[in-house]
């Protein structure tokens, strides 16, 4: 069950606050959804970037809901 929502925007592809934990320390991945609005970094380049970090968002746990940015790929786009 989602208790709660950390909403971020226009990452880039950027997810060191990801990894090293400094913002999300005190947030359990079990119960903690991460909203992005907007380029987040994800559907991007369409190929084995993209697919690398996915897998490391998915091993770190947390729900997520994406809003697509003008830097991502469209709908349509992808495979």
């Amino acid at each position: 069950m989602i208790k709660n929502y950390v909403v971020v925007g226009d990452q880039h592809g950027n997810f060191t606050y990801m990894l090293q934990d400094l913002q999300l320390a005190n947030y359990d991945p079990e119960t903690t959804a991460i909203i992005a609005l907007g380029d987040f970094g994800l559907n991007f380049y369409l190929n084995k970037t993209d697919e690398k970090k996915k897998a490391m968002l998915q091993n770190r746990g947390y729900v997520y809901y994406l809003v697509r940015g003008n830097h991502e790929a469209r709908p349509e786009d992808l495979p």
